[in-house]
Formats: C-alpha cells, sequence, structure tokens
C-alpha cells in the first residue's frame, strides 16, 4: 500500500479468502479510514454471505453510537445462525 490507499491493497487480497459470512460497518464521516476502503473491502470479500452497512454521520471512533450499529450486529448474527428449532424459517443471507 502507500499513499492514500495504505495497505488497502493487500487487506483486498486478504479479503478475497475470507468465505466466512462477512459484516462490514463504515461510518460515512470516516476520516481515517476513508469509506471507499470499507466499501472496497465488501466488495472483495469471498464470502457468498456479505453485507455492508455506511452509517451516516459516524466516524471512526465514533460508529458504536449510532442507533443502528448494534442492531445491525445482532440482526446478521441471526440470519447466519440456523438451529433445529428454527430450521423452516432460518434465513442465510446477508
Amino acid at each position: 500500500g502507500g499513499g492514500g490507499r495504505i495497505g488497502i491493497l493487500e487487506n483486498e487480497l486478504k479479503m478475497r479468502e475470507v468465505t466466512i459470512p462477512t459484516l462490514v460497518l463504515h461510518g460515512t464521516a470516516d476520516t481515517v479510514v476513508p469509506p471507499e476502503q470499507g466499501k472496497a473491502l465488501h466488495a472483495a470479500s469471498g464470502a457468498q454471505r456479505r453485507r455492508l452497512l455506511l452509517l451516516p454521520g459516524h466516524g471512526h471512533n465514533d460508529i458504536a453510537f449510532s442507533p443502528r450499529y448494534f442492531p445491525a450486529i445482532g440482526e446478521f448474527l441471526e440470519r447466519q445462525v440456523c438451529t433445529p428449532t428454527k430450521a423452516e424459517g432460518c434465513q442465510r443471507t446477508a
């Protein structure tokens, strides 16, 4: 990497190997890691089940203050877990 894209190329290459369900959360006001890098990592992911959620107005260090942050994590995890008791309604999508 280098310049304005420090390490992003290496990260994109590594993300191609990620095949487990992947959730990328990124604040649109992030000035430490630009949102474009989060979008690029999501696009590069080798996971069939992946989701990108951009959180408007949040930056690098305050993203968890978004009211959508923790619910998004919970919903994503819920969609990935299938149990015998809920097999009929199980969703395996991002």
